[in-house]
């Protein structure tokens, strides 16, 4: 798996897997060019609203993550 993908930012498959996989994340801009998304983005807040769609907030900080259990509006 030594050949370059272009989806990965021009990293090896098995480079990819030692480095970033399970270990860090990567951020890989434009990896699919020209993507349309399926929902906008008003719409998909909306739906994080109903009570039936299951939806997680999760927070970023630079000594752990936090998963909170209780919606936000």
């Amino acid at each position: 798996m030594d050949d370059n993908h272009p989806i990965l930012g021009d990293l090896s498959a098995d480079q990819f897997l030692a480095e970033y996989w399970q270990k860090k994340p990567l951020l890989i801009r434009n990896a699919f060019p020209n993507f349309e998304p399926p929902i906008e983005g008003d719409d998909l807040a909306g739906l994080s609203l109903e009570p039936t769609v299951e939806s997680r907030l999760v927070a970023v900080s630079y000594t752990h993550l936090t998963l909170p259990t209780t919606p936000y509006v």
